[in-house]
């Protein structure tokens, strides 16, 4: 099953980013976090977080 965000806000991506960071090790088993991103084309090194997918297990 996949959860895609859709959201075009950045704080429902950081927001996500940062919940499941915090998660306990045994918690993550459970999900997977897939950041969907490309280069920025300014900023030699820096990725754009176009949308966030979220995998459930």
């Amino acid at each position: 099953m996949m959860w895609n965000c859709g959201c075009p806000s950045f704080g429902c991506i950081k927001s996500l980013a940062r919940n499941y960071a915090v998660l306990s090790e045994e918690h993550k088993a459970y999900f997977e976090l897939a950041l969907i991103e490309e280069p920025d084309p300014v900023y030699m090194g820096n990725f754009i977080i176009r949308d966030v997918e979220l995998w459930l297990s």
